[in-house]
Protein backbone atom coordinates (compact mmCIF):
# COMPACT_ATOMS: atom_id res chain seq x y z
CA UNK A 1 0.00 0.00 0.00
CA UNK A 2 1.33 3.28 -1.10
CA UNK A 3 0.75 6.67 0.57
CA UNK A 4 -0.34 9.77 -1.54
CA UNK A 5 3.53 10.92 -0.65
CA UNK A 6 4.43 7.50 -2.32
CA UNK A 7 2.27 7.49 -5.18
CA UNK A 8 3.91 11.27 -5.81
CA UNK A 9 7.03 10.22 -5.33
CA UNK A 10 6.52 7.23 -8.14
CA UNK A 11 5.20 9.94 -10.81
CA UNK A 12 8.21 12.33 -9.72
CA UNK A 13 10.48 9.39 -10.44
CA UNK A 14 8.81 9.46 -14.07
CA UNK A 15 8.62 12.50 -14.76
CA UNK A 16 12.46 12.58 -14.22
CA UNK A 17 12.96 9.91 -16.52
CA UNK A 18 10.77 11.19 -19.47
CA UNK A 19 13.66 12.24 -21.47
CA UNK A 20 13.97 8.15 -21.99
CA UNK A 21 10.35 7.93 -23.11
CA UNK A 22 9.23 7.26 -26.59
CA UNK A 23 6.36 10.56 -25.59
CA UNK A 24 7.74 12.46 -23.39
CA UNK A 25 4.43 14.98 -23.33
CA UNK A 26 3.15 15.29 -20.16
CA UNK A 27 0.13 13.38 -21.66
CA UNK A 28 2.80 10.46 -23.05
CA UNK A 29 3.95 10.95 -19.24
CA UNK A 30 0.60 10.31 -18.25
CA UNK A 31 -0.29 7.05 -20.25
CA UNK A 32 3.58 5.59 -19.13
CA UNK A 33 2.47 6.02 -15.51
CA UNK A 34 -0.82 4.39 -16.34
CA UNK A 35 0.17 1.81 -17.94
CA UNK A 36 2.98 0.93 -15.48
CA UNK A 37 0.62 0.77 -12.29
CA UNK A 38 -1.60 -1.28 -14.38
CA UNK A 39 0.64 -3.80 -15.58
CA UNK A 40 1.77 -3.89 -11.49
CA UNK A 41 -1.93 -4.94 -10.85
CA UNK A 42 -3.17 -1.56 -9.40
CA UNK A 43 -7.42 -0.83 -9.54
CA UNK A 44 -8.13 1.84 -12.27
CA UNK A 45 -9.73 4.26 -9.65
CA UNK A 46 -6.21 3.97 -8.05
CA UNK A 47 -4.89 4.52 -11.55
CA UNK A 48 -6.94 7.51 -12.02
CA UNK A 49 -6.34 8.97 -8.58
CA UNK A 50 -2.60 8.95 -9.18
CA UNK A 51 -2.87 10.99 -12.55
CA UNK A 52 -5.01 13.49 -10.64
CA UNK A 53 -2.67 14.00 -8.20
CA UNK A 54 -0.02 14.49 -10.34
CA UNK A 55 -1.78 16.86 -12.24
CA UNK A 56 -2.80 18.55 -9.06
CA UNK A 57 0.61 18.94 -7.65
CA UNK A 58 1.96 20.34 -11.36
CA UNK A 59 -1.00 23.39 -11.37
CA UNK A 60 -2.35 21.46 -13.95
CA UNK A 61 -5.98 19.77 -12.78
CA UNK A 62 -7.43 21.53 -15.32
CA UNK A 63 -6.35 18.84 -17.84
CA UNK A 64 -7.31 15.78 -15.20
CA UNK A 65 -10.67 16.87 -14.95
CA UNK A 66 -11.73 17.27 -18.62
CA UNK A 67 -14.34 14.92 -19.45
CA UNK A 68 -13.37 11.67 -21.06
CA UNK A 69 -9.02 12.39 -20.14
CA UNK A 70 -8.24 10.31 -17.64
CA UNK A 71 -10.99 7.41 -18.63
CA UNK A 72 -9.41 7.36 -22.31
CA UNK A 73 -5.63 7.53 -20.59
CA UNK A 74 -6.47 4.48 -18.62
CA UNK A 75 -8.08 2.82 -21.92
CA UNK A 76 -5.27 2.94 -23.62
CA UNK A 77 -2.92 2.01 -20.80
CA UNK A 78 -5.00 -0.75 -20.52
CA UNK A 79 -5.02 -2.04 -24.30
CA UNK A 80 -0.98 -1.51 -23.88
CA UNK A 81 -1.21 -4.08 -21.05
CA UNK A 82 -3.85 -6.45 -22.30
CA UNK A 83 -1.85 -6.76 -25.51
CA UNK A 84 1.74 -6.99 -23.74
CA UNK A 85 0.45 -10.06 -21.82
CA UNK A 86 -1.60 -11.36 -25.13
CA UNK A 87 1.98 -11.91 -27.28
CA UNK A 88 3.51 -13.24 -24.57
CA UNK A 89 1.30 -15.73 -24.03
CA UNK A 90 1.28 -15.67 -28.03
CA UNK A 91 4.80 -16.20 -28.14
CA UNK A 92 4.87 -19.05 -25.51
CA UNK A 93 2.22 -21.02 -27.58
CA UNK A 94 4.11 -20.76 -30.91
CA UNK A 95 7.20 -22.03 -28.80
CA UNK A 96 5.62 -25.11 -27.66
CA UNK A 97 6.71 -28.22 -29.49
CA UNK A 98 10.06 -27.13 -29.85
CA UNK A 99 10.96 -30.28 -27.48
CA UNK A 100 9.82 -32.71 -30.59
CA UNK A 101 12.96 -31.19 -32.89
CA UNK A 102 14.20 -34.61 -32.67
CA UNK A 103 11.10 -36.05 -34.86
CA UNK A 104 12.01 -33.56 -37.32
CA UNK A 105 15.61 -35.01 -38.49
CA UNK A 106 15.29 -36.81 -41.64
CA UNK A 107 17.39 -39.28 -43.64
CA UNK A 108 18.48 -37.26 -46.82
CA UNK A 109 16.98 -40.10 -49.93
CA UNK A 110 13.69 -38.71 -47.20
CA UNK A 111 14.25 -35.25 -47.80
CA UNK A 112 14.60 -35.58 -51.29
CA UNK A 113 12.05 -37.59 -52.17
CA UNK A 114 9.58 -35.69 -50.42
CA UNK A 115 10.96 -32.34 -51.68
CA UNK A 116 11.63 -33.12 -55.85
CA UNK A 117 11.09 -29.42 -56.71
CA UNK A 118 11.25 -25.60 -55.28
CA UNK A 119 7.84 -24.11 -53.60
CA UNK A 120 5.97 -22.94 -56.81
CA UNK A 121 6.67 -19.04 -58.01
CA UNK A 122 4.05 -16.78 -56.99
CA UNK A 123 6.45 -13.77 -58.29
CA UNK A 124 8.94 -15.42 -61.31
CA UNK A 125 12.47 -13.69 -60.04
CA UNK A 126 11.54 -12.60 -56.59
CA UNK A 127 9.00 -15.05 -54.63
CA UNK A 128 7.94 -18.33 -54.14
CA UNK A 129 4.98 -19.55 -52.13
CA UNK A 130 5.94 -19.99 -48.70
CA UNK A 131 8.77 -17.33 -48.27
CA UNK A 132 9.22 -13.90 -47.17
CA UNK A 133 10.12 -10.84 -49.11
CA UNK A 134 10.96 -7.45 -47.87
CA UNK A 135 10.62 -4.27 -49.23
CA UNK A 136 12.84 -1.50 -47.87
CA UNK A 137 12.53 2.12 -49.22
CA UNK A 138 13.05 5.36 -47.33
CA UNK A 139 9.40 6.78 -45.87
CA UNK A 140 6.86 8.70 -48.63
CA UNK A 141 9.50 7.35 -51.35
CA UNK A 142 6.07 5.03 -52.67
CA UNK A 143 6.13 1.74 -50.99
CA UNK A 144 2.83 1.23 -50.28
CA UNK A 145 2.05 2.22 -54.19
CA UNK A 146 4.51 -0.10 -55.49
CA UNK A 147 2.79 -2.77 -53.22
CA UNK A 148 -0.48 -1.91 -54.14
CA UNK A 149 0.26 -2.62 -57.57
CA UNK A 150 2.17 -6.00 -56.86
CA UNK A 151 -1.00 -7.46 -55.01
CA UNK A 152 -3.14 -6.28 -58.02
CA UNK A 153 -0.44 -8.10 -60.26
CA UNK A 154 -1.28 -10.94 -58.55
CA UNK A 155 -4.74 -10.94 -58.19
CA UNK A 156 -5.10 -10.49 -62.04
CA UNK A 157 -2.19 -12.98 -62.73
CA UNK A 158 -0.57 -10.16 -65.02
CA UNK A 159 2.98 -8.93 -65.22
CA UNK A 160 4.50 -6.99 -62.21
CA UNK A 161 6.32 -3.78 -63.33
CA UNK A 162 6.13 -4.99 -67.32
CA UNK A 163 8.77 -7.52 -65.67
CA UNK A 164 7.49 -10.18 -63.55
CA UNK A 165 5.17 -13.07 -64.24
CA UNK A 166 2.72 -13.34 -61.92
CA UNK A 167 0.62 -16.47 -60.65
CA UNK A 168 -2.85 -15.43 -60.14
CA UNK A 169 -4.17 -15.89 -56.52
CA UNK A 170 -6.24 -14.13 -53.60
CA UNK A 171 -4.21 -11.38 -51.96
CA UNK A 172 -4.53 -10.12 -48.43
CA UNK A 173 -3.03 -6.44 -47.52
CA UNK A 174 -2.79 -5.64 -44.10
CA UNK A 175 -2.46 -1.74 -43.36
CA UNK A 176 -1.71 -0.03 -40.48
CA UNK A 177 -1.24 3.09 -41.68
CA UNK A 178 -3.90 4.54 -44.15
CA UNK A 179 -7.46 5.63 -43.56
CA UNK A 180 -9.50 2.96 -45.43
CA UNK A 181 -10.92 5.99 -47.24
CA UNK A 182 -7.39 6.65 -48.12
CA UNK A 183 -6.88 3.05 -49.19
CA UNK A 184 -9.98 3.00 -51.26
CA UNK A 185 -9.15 6.14 -52.99
CA UNK A 186 -5.47 3.99 -54.15
CA UNK A 187 -6.93 0.90 -55.19
CA UNK A 188 -9.64 2.92 -57.46
CA UNK A 189 -6.46 4.90 -58.93
CA UNK A 190 -4.40 1.97 -59.68
CA UNK A 191 -7.65 0.00 -61.23
CA UNK A 192 -8.03 2.75 -63.36
CA UNK A 193 -4.50 3.32 -64.32
CA UNK A 194 -4.46 -0.19 -65.16
CA UNK A 195 -7.68 -0.33 -67.43
CA UNK A 196 -8.83 -3.15 -64.87
CA UNK A 197 -12.82 -2.52 -62.98
CA UNK A 198 -13.22 -3.19 -59.32
CA UNK A 199 -15.30 -6.01 -60.21
CA UNK A 200 -12.06 -7.61 -61.86
CA UNK A 201 -10.63 -7.87 -58.26
CA UNK A 202 -13.08 -7.00 -55.51
CA UNK A 203 -13.70 -10.71 -54.65
CA UNK A 204 -9.45 -11.34 -54.58
CA UNK A 205 -8.02 -8.46 -53.08
CA UNK A 206 -8.95 -8.41 -49.44
CA UNK A 207 -7.94 -5.37 -46.98
CA UNK A 208 -7.47 -5.37 -43.69
CA UNK A 209 -7.50 -1.80 -42.14
CA UNK A 210 -5.79 -1.39 -38.63
CA UNK A 211 -5.33 2.44 -38.92
CA UNK A 212 -6.77 3.06 -35.20
CA UNK A 213 -6.87 -0.27 -34.01
CA UNK A 214 -3.40 -1.68 -34.54
CA UNK A 215 -3.22 -5.44 -33.78
CA UNK A 216 0.25 -6.55 -33.26
CA UNK A 217 2.15 -9.66 -35.13
CA UNK A 218 1.53 -12.01 -32.63
CA UNK A 219 -2.14 -11.55 -32.00
CA UNK A 220 -2.22 -11.03 -35.75
CA UNK A 221 -0.63 -14.40 -36.54
CA UNK A 222 -2.76 -15.91 -34.20
CA UNK A 223 -6.22 -15.33 -35.59
CA UNK A 224 -4.77 -15.69 -39.41
CA UNK A 225 -3.92 -19.36 -38.72
CA UNK A 226 -7.29 -19.83 -38.14
CA UNK A 227 -7.87 -19.70 -41.66
CA UNK A 228 -7.42 -22.69 -44.29
CA UNK A 229 -4.40 -23.12 -45.66
CA UNK A 230 -3.65 -22.10 -49.37
CA UNK A 231 -6.83 -19.21 -48.43
CA UNK A 232 -3.58 -16.51 -49.63
CA UNK A 233 -1.40 -16.85 -51.97
CA UNK A 234 0.12 -13.31 -50.91
CA UNK A 235 0.04 -11.20 -47.56
CA UNK A 236 1.00 -7.72 -47.50
CA UNK A 237 1.98 -6.56 -43.94
CA UNK A 238 2.52 -2.58 -44.47
CA UNK A 239 3.85 -1.72 -42.47
CA UNK A 240 6.25 -4.17 -40.58
CA UNK A 241 6.93 -1.74 -37.71
CA UNK A 242 3.77 -1.24 -36.54
CA UNK A 243 2.79 -4.73 -36.03
CA UNK A 244 5.81 -5.21 -33.70
CA UNK A 245 5.22 -6.15 -30.19
CA UNK A 246 5.17 -2.58 -27.83
CA UNK A 247 8.64 -4.06 -25.74
CA UNK A 248 10.27 -5.06 -29.63
CA UNK A 249 13.17 -3.49 -30.32
CA UNK A 250 14.24 -3.32 -34.04
CA UNK A 251 17.95 -2.85 -33.83
CA UNK A 252 18.36 -5.90 -31.66
CA UNK A 253 18.82 -8.90 -33.78
CA UNK A 254 16.92 -11.07 -30.83
CA UNK A 255 13.60 -9.26 -31.46
CA UNK A 256 14.41 -9.09 -35.27
CA UNK A 257 15.28 -13.00 -35.28
CA UNK A 258 11.73 -13.59 -33.44
CA UNK A 259 9.71 -11.07 -35.64
CA UNK A 260 10.92 -13.51 -38.81
CA UNK A 261 10.62 -16.68 -37.35
CA UNK A 262 7.00 -15.86 -36.43
CA UNK A 263 6.29 -14.46 -39.89
CA UNK A 264 7.75 -17.97 -41.15
CA UNK A 265 5.80 -19.75 -39.61
CA UNK A 266 2.21 -18.03 -40.45
CA UNK A 267 4.00 -18.66 -44.04
CA UNK A 268 4.48 -22.39 -43.55
CA UNK A 269 1.56 -22.88 -41.75
CA UNK A 270 -1.05 -20.55 -44.18
CA UNK A 271 0.93 -21.76 -47.54
CA UNK A 272 1.45 -18.22 -48.53
CA UNK A 273 4.48 -15.63 -49.29
CA UNK A 274 4.62 -13.01 -47.35
CA UNK A 275 5.64 -9.44 -48.13
CA UNK A 276 6.92 -7.02 -45.40
CA UNK A 277 6.79 -3.47 -45.97
CA UNK A 278 9.70 -1.88 -43.87
CA UNK A 279 11.51 1.64 -44.21
CA UNK A 280 15.16 2.63 -44.80
CA UNK A 281 17.88 3.96 -42.18
CA UNK A 282 18.15 7.56 -42.09
CA UNK A 283 20.82 9.25 -44.36
CA UNK A 284 22.69 8.14 -47.47
CA UNK A 285 21.80 4.61 -48.43
CA UNK A 286 23.56 4.76 -52.33
CA UNK A 287 26.96 3.41 -50.95
CA UNK A 288 25.25 0.32 -49.10
CA UNK A 289 25.05 -3.18 -49.87
CA UNK A 290 21.34 -4.16 -50.78
CA UNK A 291 21.48 -6.16 -47.65
CA UNK A 292 22.46 -3.63 -45.15
CA UNK A 293 19.55 -1.24 -46.41
CA UNK A 294 16.80 -1.10 -44.01
CA UNK A 295 16.47 -0.01 -40.61
CA UNK A 296 17.09 -1.68 -37.31
CA UNK A 297 19.02 -4.87 -37.05
CA UNK A 298 20.89 -7.16 -39.80
CA UNK A 299 18.86 -10.33 -38.96
CA UNK A 300 15.54 -9.06 -41.33
CA UNK A 301 17.81 -8.75 -44.65
CA UNK A 302 19.65 -12.33 -43.37
CA UNK A 303 15.98 -13.99 -42.76
CA UNK A 304 13.89 -12.97 -45.49
CA UNK A 305 14.34 -15.11 -48.75
CA UNK A 306 13.59 -11.80 -50.65
CA UNK A 307 15.41 -8.72 -49.65
CA UNK A 308 14.40 -6.14 -52.07
CA UNK A 309 15.72 -2.33 -51.87
CA UNK A 310 14.06 0.87 -53.53
CA UNK A 311 16.89 3.78 -53.68
CA UNK A 312 16.90 7.20 -55.11
CA UNK A 313 18.41 7.51 -58.93
CA UNK A 314 20.29 10.33 -59.07
CA UNK A 315 17.63 11.41 -62.06
CA UNK A 316 14.60 13.35 -60.08
CA UNK A 317 11.73 10.93 -60.39
CA UNK A 318 13.20 7.85 -60.70
CA UNK A 319 14.37 4.85 -58.52
CA UNK A 320 16.53 1.65 -58.35
CA UNK A 321 14.82 -1.47 -57.43
CA UNK A 322 17.54 -4.14 -56.52
CA UNK A 323 17.67 -7.14 -54.51
CA UNK A 324 19.04 -10.09 -52.94
CA UNK A 325 17.28 -13.73 -53.17
CA UNK A 326 17.63 -17.34 -52.37
CA UNK A 327 15.88 -18.96 -54.98
CA UNK A 328 16.82 -17.38 -58.37
CA UNK A 329 19.49 -16.61 -60.26
CA UNK A 330 20.82 -13.27 -59.65
CA UNK A 331 18.26 -10.07 -59.73
CA UNK A 332 19.46 -7.94 -62.58
CA UNK A 333 18.79 -3.68 -61.23
CA UNK A 334 15.92 -2.38 -62.40
CA UNK A 335 15.06 1.25 -62.92
CA UNK A 336 11.58 2.64 -62.21
CA UNK A 337 10.24 6.25 -63.16
CA UNK A 338 6.92 7.60 -60.88
CA UNK A 339 4.00 8.01 -63.33
CA UNK A 340 1.15 8.80 -60.77
CA UNK A 341 -0.43 6.50 -59.42
CA UNK A 342 2.08 3.87 -60.68
CA UNK A 343 6.11 2.95 -60.84
CA UNK A 344 6.68 2.15 -64.45
CA UNK A 345 9.59 0.61 -66.08
CA UNK A 346 12.06 3.08 -66.68
CA UNK A 347 14.26 1.75 -69.35
CA UNK A 348 17.55 3.87 -70.49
Amino acid sequence: VLTIAGLWGLGTAILEGRATLQDSSRSGVDLSLATMTLGMGWREQDVADLLVSERMKLGEGEKALRPGYIEGTIAKARASVEGDRADEAMAGRLMQGESDVLSWIQDSDVLVQANPALQPPLIHGLLRLGETMNIIAAPKVGKSWLALDMAVSVVTGSRWLDTFECQRGRVLIIDNELHPATISFRIREVLAARGLTLEAVGKDLHVLSLRGRIKSLPILAQELMKLPQGHYSLIIMDALYRLMPSKTDENDNGDMRDIYNLVDNLASHMKAAMALIHHSSKGNQSQKDVTDVGAGAGAQSRAADAHVVVRHHEERGVVVMQASNRAWTEFEPLCLRWSFPLWEKADG
